[in-house]
């Protein structure tokens, strides 16, 4: 691996407000969460969405529509129920090991991940630049994306 890039990351165990708490703790158990992911109607998931970003205008009907039919997919409702049922901090054991050069874009807005998380992620992985973007969510690649799109170019750039 020649390059890594975290953009608002999860791994650490951090999470946003209580709504995200109260969501994520019922989607660590498969027992809640398989109906949950079943029968959420839409605007549950217009409503993550709202809480994700802070850019309201990248929430199009067309990008409504796509995290719609994404999290329909076949295979992503089990992806969703693995990933939050594993251990949230596992990660943290391992980001001294990363020596590859790594990019860490953030949201500074983030109710999903804090940027708490940038920074520990910064702090723990030695070769790693971490750039946050004022008034952003959690999608900085949508909420900023000339901004988003010149860093990660500048970073893959050869030297």
């Amino acid at each position: 691996m020649t390059h890594l890039i975290l953009i608002d990351s999860g791994g650490l165990g951090k999470r946003g407000g209580r709504l995200v708490e109260f969501t994520n703790s019922l989607l660590s158990r498969p027992f809640f969460a398989r109906p949950l992911l079943e029968i959420a109607p839409r605007w549950v998931w217009t409503r993550e969405a709202e809480e994700a970003v802070s850019k309201k205008s990248v929430l199009t009907a067309t990008r409504m529509n796509a995290i719609w039919d994404l999290n329909h997919m076949q295979g992503t409702r089990d992806a969703t129920i693995l990933r939050f049922g594993s251990a949230q901090t596992a990660v943290k054991e391992h980001l001294s090991e990363i020596h590859t050069p790594t990019l860490i874009l953030w949201g500074e807005e983030d109710r999903l991940v804090p940027v708490e998380a940038a920074r520990e992620f910064h702090e723990a992985i030695r070769n790693s630049k971490l750039v946050i973007y004022t008034g952003v969510g959690h999608l900085p690649q949508e909420e900023a994306p000339d901004e988003s799109a010149a860093d990660v170019r500048t970073f893959l750039a050869p030297p």
